[in-house]
């Protein structure tokens, strides 16, 4: 039985949406940091800015609960280090998602505007907010 390329297709877009899902939650300690700096102080960031400092963020935070970790003297500190980043972030995106789910929130949609999404991050985050020359 020959495969069809659109079976293909569908395969190669799961994995992508996989990996993205993957990569979303590896760095989502990273994301929220930075999409709160950049709603706050309006960085001028472009997504790939926003997605290279994300990563960089969030290897800080690994290495800061690291170091945690250590000075606490735990056994294994990287199995310790690792869990805990894994439970941090799996709490950043599950409150994200309650907020945005479950209290209509639009803050989550507009920091994932940052990252992912046909829009351009500083069209993304316009507030509802009357202009002054109106």
């Amino acid at each position: 039985m020959a495969r069809k390329k659109g079976d293909s297709d569908t395969v190669a877009g799961c994995i992508l949406v996989l990996v993205l899902l993957a990569l979303v939650f590896i760095f989502s300690p990273g994301m929220l940091l930075m999409a709160v700096a950049q709603s706050q102080f309006d960085l001028g960031f472009d997504r790939g800015q926003m997605w290279t400092f994300a990563v960089l963020v969030s290897v800080a935070v690994f290495v800061a609960i690291l170091l945690v970790c250590r000075r606490r003297g735990a056994e294994n500190v990287a199995a310790a280090s690792l869990l805990s980043y894994s439970v941090l972030s799996l709490l950043i995106i599950a409150s994200l998602l309650i907020c945005q789910h479950g209290f209509k929130a639009k803050f989550p949609e507009r920091f994932a505007a940052y990252f992912i999404g046909d829009e351009q991050p500083n069209t993304a985050l316009q507030t509802d907010r009357p202009s002054a020359d109106r």
